[in-house]
This record gives structure tokens, C-alpha cells and sequence, in this order.
């Protein structure tokens, strides 16, 4: 089992979304950072056999964006901070993945397997407008903006791993 928490922006609540097998339900759970023992965790995700992964709190702290398999292939999907109002930002056969928010929250880094490689791609925050920054012919992984939002950070595997800066308009 791997645990990815992300924390929100005032630091106040933790989304941890735990990774399991695919015979294995997993969770999405949203707890107080300093949580007593009266405050326990709140699950805000779970589904038997769908893997949802890479919780990520928008600025504002009312959306989590993450992924998940439900529908057969990864896709990008975004819920309110209580787990409702869930809806998916990409769709089709391709994998998207390892998605993170602009510092404004108004754009989605993600990689897309949709031109034949994992490259990183950039949406708006609602799911449109999706174009391809690297076009590498390496596999590009892990986007991360740069706090002004003009650049993106990914890390690209191959023979030296090396680290990629694109820019994000």
C-alpha cells in the first residue's frame, strides 16, 4: 500500500489517498492536520476495486483534483473538498495521470498518453483547451508548476533521468 497526502492550503485539513492492489478498495480520506482523537478522519472517497491516486488541494482549498481508473483507463477528475460534486476533466481510452493545479488554479499540468507517449499537457481547469508542452520522446513524469505559474517542472526517464523546465503558456 503507498499513501500520498497533500495538504490544503492553510494547512488545516490533509487529503490522503491510499494506493492499493485492484482487488483492494481504495480510499480518499480528508482529516483535520492536527487531528484529536475526537476528530477523526472523514472518508470522502472509496470505491471497491478503483484505484484513486495523487490528491491534489486546489489554492482556494475547496476542490481536490486527483486520478483515477474508474473508467478502465486513468483519467484526471476533480471533486468539492467534501467529496461531492465529482467530475472527470479528461476522458477516452488514453492514460492521464499525475495531475497538479496552477498557483491559480485555473490551468491543470497532467500527463496524457493521447499522442502515443507520456508527455505533460496543460487544460484549463475545467477540461478544455488540453495542448502538449514536451512532445519527448522520452517518458515525461511528475509535472509541478513554479509558483508564478509560468513554468512547469516534470522529470523525464531514460539513460541519464534528467529534469525538464517547459513553459507553461
Amino acid at each position: 500500500m503507498k499513501v500520498m497526502t497533500a495538504y490544503s492550503p492553510r494547512q488545516k485539513l490533509a487529503v490522503a489517498a491510499a494506493v492499493f492492489t485492484a482487488l483492494v478498495p481504495c480510499a480518499a480520506q480528508v482529516a483535520p492536520v492536527a487531528a484529536a482523537p475526537a476528530e477523526a478522519p472523514r472518508r470522502i472517497l472509496q470505491e471497491d476495486g478503483i484505484k484513486n491516486a495523487y490528491p491534489r488541494w486546489s489554492r482556494d482549498g475547496t476542490q481536490i483534483l486527483f486520478q483515477s481508473n474508474r473508467s478502465g483507463s486513468w483519467q484526471i477528475e476533480v471533486m468539492d473538498a467534501d467529496g461531492s460534486h465529482r467530475r472527470a476533466l479528461t476522458q477516452g481510452p488514453s492514460n492521464n495521470n499525475f495531475p497538479d493545479w496552477s498557483p491559480d488554479s485555473a490551468r491543470v499540468a497532467f500527463v496524457s498518453d493521447r499522442d502515443g507517449n507520456e508527455d505533460v499537457f496543460v487544460m484549463d481547469g475545467d477540461g478544455g483547451g488540453a495542448r502538449n508542452l514536451t512532445r519527448n520522446p522520452a517518458r515525461d513524469i511528475h509535472p509541478y508548476w513554479s509558483q508564478d505559474g509560468a513554468h512547469i517542472l516534470d522529470a523525464a526517464a531514460g539513460s541519464p533521468f534528467r529534469a525538464l523546465v517547459s513553459r507553461a503558456r
